[in-house]
């Protein structure tokens, strides 16, 4: 029970630092990955201390081209998910799957994309965070970020 409380209070003070305030409309329950609670009580009952990744900026993920389907955020999204071949029919693993999108105060919207249940020891699941704007009738992705769902805990920032 003590090793619980400790923990719950690392989570909160982690949440506190974290850049999710920095990024428009703040953290929320916008970021909330519904598989992860269940993950983390298992994982503790076995002796393992999963850990969250800070999220950092993908450039290389960021289109420099036009989205195929751009029409509204939400679509812009899965447009940029199946480019990246993030999503699609020909997944091989059996992932859980969430996107979401929010309109922010400034006009922009972040897009959330949750892959969740890799098939690894290491990795549980990946979150790609976009900022979007809209351009001309068409939304664009300005901004890719990414955070890792890690078994076994972190080390050095990376999953262990």
């Amino acid at each position: 029970m003590l090793r619980l409380c400790a923990l719950a209070i690392a989570l909160l003070a982690l949440t506190g630092c974290s850049d999710e305030a920095s990024f428009p409309g703040g953290g929320s329950e916008f970021y909330a990955q519904p598989e992860w609670a269940d993950y983390r009580e298992q994982a503790s009952d076995n002796g393992y201390e999963p850990g969250l990744s800070d999220w950092r900026h993908i450039p290389e993920l960021t289109p420099q081209e036009s989205l195929e389907a751009c029409d509204d955020a939400r679509s812009a999204v899965e447009s940029w998910a199946e480019s990246r071949d993030l999503i699609g029919a020909d997944r091989s693993e059996r992932l859980t799957i969430d996107m979401r999108t929010r309109q922010e105060a400034d006009g922009s919207v972040t897009g959330l994309l949750q892959r969740w249940g890799f098939r690894d020891d290491a990795v549980a699941g990946v979150d790609h965070r976009l900022r979007l704007t809209e351009t001309a009738g068409c939304w664009e992705v300005e901004r890719v970020e990414a955070r890792h769902y890690c078994r076994r805990g972190l080390e050095d920032g990376l999953c262990r």
